[in-house]
């Protein structure tokens, strides 16, 4: 029994938005590790926060 599927919409609470931001952030760029790791490949992640801030991770 697997998860159910949720509606992919603007999170309306400001709060709530920036909390699901900070996690899914990080598993973003935590899938890029392991894609850099396990295929030997070059990768770069760039993302742009709503407030402007910028990450950036790159396996090189």
């Amino acid at each position: 029994m697997g998860r159910g599927k949720i509606e992919i919409k603007k999170i309306e609470n400001l709060n709530s938005r920036q909390v699901t931001f900070s996690k899914r952030r990080n598993g973003l760029l935590k899938k890029a590790k392991e894609l850099s790791i396990l295929c030997d490949a070059e990768v770069g992640v760039i993302i742009f926060s709503s407030t402007g801030k910028v990450y950036q991770w790159s396996s090189t």
